[in-house]
């Protein structure tokens, strides 16, 4: 990848957008890994900001405790109504960021700046903020815009393996509930992904599907909830191993959640056998994922019981048949 050429572009010109505008004050949230790697090739693109918080990176940072360290610091750095937060980070730091921002004197200015290939597809679109609370993955959030978003390839090179992988379990997500010819190019690519730099028509594909089903429905009401497939059994195996502090990633318990959820849509009769088999195999041979013990089979199944996507007690999950094509709130 040419670094310079990806910096004159999407990184610089935020620069330009950001010295047309009057904030009173620009403050950047990273955790500790985007300020050792990525904050240096913000300020190498002319990003001008007055002061940076860091927090400790990865999904135990997404709690209260590190709100109120966010929030006190804005507070004693001044941050008013009219200054913007800068969210330089994976899906940890721009759900927190924009949660934070959405909050403080009832809500400031905030860009995103994902620099993982999750929160470039997935994490950082559609206004979504939220942070764990007892356990259960965002369980308290808020739906708040950023007013840009910066999207740049450049990121990818700062990550491990286990990162892209992450971020390719959200396009998989994306192509089976709405683009039979992106599954189609998967399949065919395989494990090709585990190169640094992720095929850009993969993440521009994927982008763009979360992009409009948001733009129909941004407060999740209908179709949206599409975008949940996979996440209703992935987030309670998340919640787990956040439990039993075991450390797992959101895009590997995604993918377990894609795998069970595939399984219940081909017993519903929506998916076929051939494109379960299709899926399952796929999954298992391009990700690297951990082995679930029967044994917390039931604790997996009580936190599906507490997601809050359930309505009257009922557990409420997106389901896909044929591959392209989704059905919402499935009992």
């Amino acid at each position: 990848m040419d670094q310079q050429n990806t910096l004159d572009t999407e990184l610089k010109e935020f620069a330009s957008w950001l010295s047309s505008k009057n904030y009173s004050s620009r403050s950047i949230l990273t955790d500790h890994n985007t300020a050792k790697f990525c904050l240096p090739l913000v300020e190498k693109a002319g990003i001008c900001f007055d002061h940076h918080y860091s927090i400790p990176p990865g999904e135990a940072s997404k709690t209260l405790d590190i709100c109120r360290d966010v929030w006190r610091y804005w507070q004693q750095k001044n941050l008013d109504r009219h200054a913007l937060v800068i969210n330089l980070g994976g899906g940890v730091v721009t759900d927190l960021g924009g949660f934070c921002a959405s909050c403080f004197k009832r809500g400031i200015a905030f860009v995103h700046i994902p620099t993982s290939l999750l929160a470039m597809v997935d994490a950082a679109i559609g206004g979504k903020t939220g942070i764990d609370f007892a356990h259960h993955k965002n369980l308290i959030g808020s739906f708040a815009q950023p007013v840009h978003m910066v999207r740049d390839l450049l990121f990818l090179d700062t990550l491990p393996k286990s990162e892209i992988q992450s971020g390719m379990v959200e396009i998989l997500k994306h192509a089976l509930i709405a683009d039979e010819g992106l599954w189609t190019q998967l399949l065919k690519s395989g494990a090709a992904f585990d190169q640094r730099t992720s095929d850009i028509t993969f993440v521009q594909k994927a982008a763009h599907i979360k992009e409009q089903i948001v733009k129909l429905d941004p407060y999740e009401k209908n179709i949206r909830k599409a975008l949940n497939f996979g996440h209703t059994v992935g987030h309670a195996i998340e919640s787990v191993f956040l439990e039993d502090q075991v450390p797992i990633t959101h895009g590997q318990a995604v993918a377990l959640g894609i795998i069970a959820e595939s399984w219940l849509s081909s017993e519903r009769g929506l998916l076929s056998h051939l494109q379960w088999l299709e899926i399952k195999n796929y999954v298992l041979s391009c990700f690297d994922l951990p082995v679930i013990d029967r044994s917390v089979f039931a604790r997996i199944i009580q936190y599906c019981t507490k997601d809050k996507k359930n309505k009257n007690g009922t557990i409420l999950a997106a389901l896909i048949g044929p591959v392209g094509s989704y059905h919402i709130d499935m009992q």
